[in-house]
């Protein structure tokens, strides 16, 4: 059984911008946001914003953990270690004492392009 946490803590209210800056030229709308977590190509520079609003409070902005009563783990050996099915399991069920996300499924698919933009992809060593 793998143990992953990623969204411990509740997060601003779901209307909180999905863009990296307003003046950023990028967009993070996607085609079919009602799509699946996987079958949507999310963009790591979108998932960013959304992790530091919605998981930067127990994992840290940089996602490396941090300390305290609403604590949560270091992410850069947990996200190399699980698939792309398991993590996108994660933040739309939760598991262990980190509740489901309740972000939409696009932002989802954001964070998890970020996930492994920042800590990289899976190395099949599932510790």
């Amino acid at each position: 059984m793998w143990t992953l946490l990623l969204f411990g803590c509740p997060g601003p209210s779901d209307s909180a911008s999905d863009s990296p800056s307003p003046d950023s030229a990028l967009s993070c709308e996607v085609e079919a946001p009602d799509a699946g977590v996987l079958d949507i190509e999310g963009v790591a520079a979108c998932g960013q914003p959304i992790f530091e609003a919605y998981c930067g409070g127990c994992h840290g902005d940089d996602g490396r953990g941090t300390t305290g009563a609403e604590s949560g783990p270091d992410l850069s050996g947990h996200v190399p270690a699980h698939t792309d099915e398991e993590l996108a399991y994660v933040l739309l069920a939760g598991q262990g004492d980190m509740p489901a996300s309740g972000l939409s499924n696009d932002r989802n698919a954001h964070v998890l392009a970020w996930l492994r933009a920042t800590f990289g992809d899976y190395d099949g060593q599932g510790h």
